[in-house]
């Protein structure tokens, strides 16, 4: 993402724009440019319980949703990221902190969103079947029911439905092989 500069399309930066890049510190650089959007909650307590819930995304989640979907890492590892992260999450809100989009929920879509589809569409090096295994547990035990509940918020926004399609993933467009 570029900022400053001359006006120039889109697809030609300008050199004398600064050029920002990686979605974690974009997505502060947003909330703090733009106070009035609220992805930074004005609450000290709420703006801390957003950055550590991003750091246990990091920490805890990320590198095991790519350990279990990309490098057959055990599926408990990915359970332990996920209760990790649901452990998080402040009981009776619709997202992370509260029932509006903060920067932890805006942090957190693109992998949760991907990680419902990988599963549900049994999309990984794990062994077959997994990955639906773990969708189905994750859907039905009440143990669950909050990460659920937020995953499925995160789903429902309209920012997730315009950037990230529902596409149907066959086998030729998926790069990955089964052992």
């Amino acid at each position: 993402m570029t900022y400053g500069g001359p006006e120039v399309p889109p697809d030609q930066p300008s050199p004398e724009s600064f050029k920002l890049r990686e979605s974690g510190p974009i997505i502060e650089w947003v909330a703090d440019t733009f106070p009035s959007s609220g992805l930074l909650p004005q609450d000290p307590l709420l703006r801390y319980k957003a950055r550590i819930f991003i750091d246990v995304l990091g920490s805890k989640l990320i590198s095991a949703y790519h350990g279990f979907a990309f490098r057959d890492t055990p599926v408990e590892t990915l359970i332990k990221g996920i209760e990790a992260l649901q452990a998080e999450l402040v009981p009776g809100t619709k997202f992370a902190i509260n029932d509006q989009i903060t920067i932890a929920d805006a942090a957190a879509a693109p992998f949760l969103v991907r990680l419902e589809l990988v599963l549900r569409n049994d999309v990984g090096l794990f062994a077959e079947g997994e990955g639906k295994k773990l969708h189905e547990l994750l859907s039905t035990d009440a143990k669950f029911k909050r990460f659920w509940s937020y995953v499925l918020a995160l789903k429902e926004r309209d920012s997730v439905v315009k950037t990230f399609p529902e596409v149907r993933m066959r086998p030729e467009y998926v790069a990955l092989e089964r052992h």
